[in-house]
Formats: C-alpha cells, sequence, structure tokens
C-alpha cells in the first residue's frame, strides 16, 4: 500500500481524479474491532480533518449513553483506495477523540504513546542493568530455577531448567 496523499489539498485531488464515491472512515474500539463511519464524497465537508463527530454508545467499553457523542480525527496520510468495493472508495484511518475529556482515545494513540515510553524506558533500564550485570560474576545470577505449578492449577506438572 503506497502513499498516495500528505495533506487535505492532496486528498481531494486524489478523490476527484479517481472519480472517489464514498470515503469510508474507519477506527478500531479498545478491543481492537473495527468500526467504520461511510460518507458521500460529494457530502463530504471540506473541514472534515478537523473531525467528524459520531455517537459511540453502541461501541463497547467506551462511553456511556448519556456522554456517548465523539469525535473522529481523520488521518489523511493513511488513506488509500478500497480494491474490494463495487464503488470506488477512498479508506482513511482515524483516532478517536473523547469531546468530555479533551483526550485522543483510539488504540492507536494508546500505542503510539505507550511504545514511546516504553522505548525510552526501556533504553534507560538496559543501560542501568548492563552496567549492573558487568559488575556481577556469571554465576550469581545463572543459578538453577524450579518452577512449581499448584495443584489447584488443573495441570499436574513440574520441572525445573537451568542457564548454566
Amino acid at each position: 500500500m503506497g502513499k498516495f496523499v500528505n495533506d487535505v489539498k492532496e486528498f481531494f485531488k486524489f478523490c476527484d481524479e479517481n472519480e472517489v464515491e464514498f470515503v469510508d472512515f474507519r477506527f478500531t474500539d479498545l478491543k481492537g474491532t473495527w468500526h467504520h463511519v461511510a460518507y458521500n464524497y460529494k457530502r463530504l465537508p471540506k473541514d472534515f480533518a478537523d473531525g467528524i463527530p459520531f455517537d459511540a454508545s453502541s461501541v463497547a467499553a467506551w462511553q456511556p449513553i448519556d456522554k456517548s457523542d465523539m469525535m473522529l480525527k481523520p488521518d489523511v496520510a493513511t488513506a488509500f483506495l478500497d480494491p474490494f468495493t463495487a464503488d470506488v472508495t477512498i479508506i482513511v484511518i482515524c483516532d478517536v477523540y473523547d469531546i468530555y475529556k479533551n483526550e485522543l482515545r483510539s488504540p492507536r494513540t494508546l500505542r503510539s504513546s505507550s511504545s514511546a515510553t516504553f522505548t525510552t524506558s526501556t533504553k534507560t533500564n538496559f543501560t542501568k542493568n548492563a552496567r549492573a550485570r558487568s559488575l556481577k560474576k556469571p554465576s550469581s545470577f545463572c543459578k538453577p530455577r524450579a518452577l512449581e505449578i499448584p495443584a489447584t492449577s488443573g495441570l499436574r506438572m513440574s520441572f525445573s531448567f537451568s542457564t548454566t
């Protein structure tokens, strides 16, 4: 899948050149299930990149029914033509914005922010731990270990392993 557009202006130009009939805004819920909202291209507001309101009351585990209004924030750089539809349709992946808490709530955002945190903390911890490991003798951290599985778990086995 190639990159077709970089901004909203290129998006509209690309849609006009390819005679797009529908725009399919897709997002995932917190469980990873795909959802979508489709618009007729001719009815698409020119300022759609600022956000598309939608009712999230039917999306499980997201919002209570009295605060179910949310906003899709399209990422036009993810736009691509859907090869499987009869009518020419362009797909745009979106982030979900909670208008009541003023925060992004989509798994894409959670993944990218947690990934950045994980990368930063991993580099810091790796550096600290590498220094600590270099000061120890190898035999001090490679001792044989035994793993016992409780009888109540339904599994009836125990085994041991050694890294030396």
